[in-house]
């Protein structure tokens, strides 16, 4: 089902009927301003480039989300990318690769663009995302159809040589590589808050931020945290693809490169611009990760999985991971790279970082469908979830009852605490 079959014009003050409902619902706050974020440029000026669709949401004229079947079939699965010329010439690209395109201009106050006359109302428009609204007639009933796009590029933008000495840190992307990496999901998380309270001890807090292009590969993921002290940090991570490689970048430094094998996934690795591989990897005929060896870590890497392919311990002997709920793993960042330490080894692969990146993308072959519900280390601590809203349904293109909250207990001889996480999606 095209867009074109579906563009009305709308006016804004449509919008603010229920707009309340929809910033909190399907942006995400802090993310998003009214039109214009950038106010010494028109909208015509920011629009122009290229915009991946990211998501797309139906709600009715209440406010409230509704399934897709209410007013027919086609539009989730069929969410399109946009490029503004500067020229005033449109493309829209679907995923099934058919193109239109026409002129564009937009409204003179800046609220509507238009496809050859038929007109979208500009919800939002920052620096790299857009949301576009339109209003929808069926059976009775009017709907708003709601787009959010993430910039992909910008005229005359040009990309880092990655290890060169004018190493940059990238926008959004150029994704007119052909790397053969695949995101797991189109299940965009944008941001994860992580609060470890440690009862008397006091609590800490990390804000977990992501941003990806318009193939859902992760670009930025960015780590704000405050200690119990109340000392604050921050750390950007971002990533660069080629036709065979990916570059990960920490704080403007080159942290760690990879080659990317045919089954998408990390073949070699290496520590900053060092020509020596750190780590390598073997994986079986699905795409699991049987085999690994980092360069110094003295460790024997050979992780163990279930039937369905769940992880059961990282390495003989190690840590044990138990799945006996019903909570689906289908978001774009590997929940249980974040929760447990599924991928542990990853602390041995960095130049000067100790923690997990790499592993939350799954950059390390394929992920097992199910979120551990325990994850222990001898007799020195046990994590184990003990409350949780949504992620029931394991259909990955079900998003009705998306994990928004899971708090983990950890007990045992370590530092015990209550971790408690929020999940919010683009």
């Amino acid at each position: 089902m095209k867009l074109k079959k579906y563009m009305q014009s709308i006016r804004f003050a449509l919008l603010l009927l229920f707009g309340a409902t929809m910033v909190a619902s399907c942006i995400s706050e802090g993310e998003e301003t009214y039109v214009l974020e950038e106010p010494d440029q028109s909208a015509s000026q920011m629009l122009i480039g290229g915009w991946g669709g990211t998501s797309v949401e139906i709600w009715d004229e209440d406010g409230h989300e509704v399934p897709e079947g209410e007013i027919g079939g086609g539009i989730l699965d069929n969410i399109p990318d946009i490029e503004f010329g500067d020229d005033g010439e449109y493309t829209i690209t679907y995923p099934d690769g058919d193109t239109e395109t026409g002129s564009w201009y937009t409204s003179d106050d800046g609220s509507e663009v238009y496809f050859s006359h038929d007109g979208w109302e500009i919800f939002s428009l920052g620096k790299d995302r857009l949301v576009l609204v339109y209003y929808f007639y069926h059976d009775g009933r009017y709907y708003y159809i709601v787009y959010i796009f993430e910039k992909t590029y910008t005229p005359g933008q040009e990309e880092p040589v990655p290890g060169g000495d004018d190493d940059d840190i990238p926008g959004l992307g150029d994704v007119s590589d052909n790397n053969p990496y695949q995101p797991y999901t189109k299940n965009l998380i944008s941001k994860i808050t992580l609060v470890r309270n440690y009862g008397a001890g006091g609590e800490t807090q990390e804000i977990h931020s992501f941003q990806y292009d318009s193939k859902a590969r992760i670009m930025e993921y960015v780590v704000e945290s405050t200690t119990i002290k109340g000392l604050e940090e921050t750390v950007k991570f971002n990533f660069t693809y080629d036709d065979d490689r990916v570059n990960l970048y920490m704080d403007g430094e080159l942290l760690n490169s990879g080659l990317i094998g045919d089954n998408g996934y990390l073949s070699e690795l290496y520590e900053g611009k060092s020509t020596d591989v750190n780590s390598r990897f073997v994986y079986d005929s699905h795409g699991f990760l049987t085999e690994l060896s980092v360069e110094g870590s003295g460790s024997d890497w050979a992780p163990s999985y279930d039937y369905s392919g769940n992880m059961l311990s990282p390495q003989p002997g190690g840590d044990q991971l138990e799945y006996y709920g019903d909570i689906f793993n289908k978001y774009s960042v590997d929940l249980n790279g974040l929760f447990t330490t599924c991928y542990q080894w990853e602390w041995f692969m960095h130049l000067d970082y100790s923690g997990i990146v790499l592993g939350l993308f799954d950059f390390y072959g394929l992920r097992g469908p199910r979120v551990a519900f325990t994850c222990q280390r001898g007799n020195y601590w046990t994590d184990e979830i003990v409350d949780f809203e949504g992620g029931f349904d394991y259909d990955p293109s079900d998003m009705s009852n998306p994990l928004t909250r899971v708090v983990i207990e950890r007990t045992g001889l370590n530092n015990e605490f209550i971790a408690t996480y929020e999940i919010e999606y683009y």
